[in-house]
């Protein structure tokens, strides 16, 4: 009887300990899972981020552009204004002068 009760006892362990380790095996996957979303998960602030800060950086870029291309269109527009100015008041000179009619 003893030993039929050893033998019981065993297969019980057996079940007991393979019931342990499926457990075991079970949780690990789902570290590994919850691990691996973790990951994809700072991989995505990261890439997220990044993204930002070069849509940050063109916005810069477009803006100092546009600021460049007002100056410049400004600096131009100075240029003409003077000449003509220049222009005119070469002629009414050159009218107070006599020079042209």
């Amino acid at each position: 009887l003893k030993s039929g009760t050893d033998q019981v006892n065993k297969k019980i362990a057996v079940v007991v300990a393979g019931r342990k380790a499926r457990e075991a095996y079970l949780a690990m996957q789902r570290s590994n899972r919850i691990k691996s979303i973790q990951k994809d998960a700072d991989k995505l602030v990261t890439s997220t981020a990044a993204w930002q800060a070069a849509e940050e950086r063109a916005r810069a870029a477009e803006d100092d552009a546009v600021r460049t291309r007002v100056a410049s269109n400004y600096s131009a527009l100075r240029k003409v204004l003077h000449s003509e100015t220049v222009e005119r008041k070469a002629a009414d000179i050159s009218i107070k002068a006599g020079l042209t009619k």
